[in-house]
């Protein structure tokens, strides 16, 4: 990406930080819901369908700030 691109980039993602966030946080939801359900589908109780989505997706904290960085 060329320096312009990168400091447009860089500029719209900072005034448009909070529309981003709640995408992000909306993104990550979705994909932890299907997850669990998925997890459910296969015989695993909502509780244990959470657990192991969350496992399997990861540190959302750690995706988050790393979202923040690109």
């Amino acid at each position: 990406m060329s320096l312009a691109g990168e400091i447009r980039r860089r500029l719209t993602m900072l005034l448009h930080r909070g529309r981003f966030r709640r995408e992000l946080d909306e993104e990550i939801r979705l994909h932890l819901e299907l997850r669990r359900q998925q997890q459910i589908a296969s015989g695993l109780t909502p509780e244990a369908a959470r657990q192991s989505a969350q496992r399997r997706f990861g540190n959302t904290t750690r995706i988050k700030e790393k979202s923040n960085m690109a």
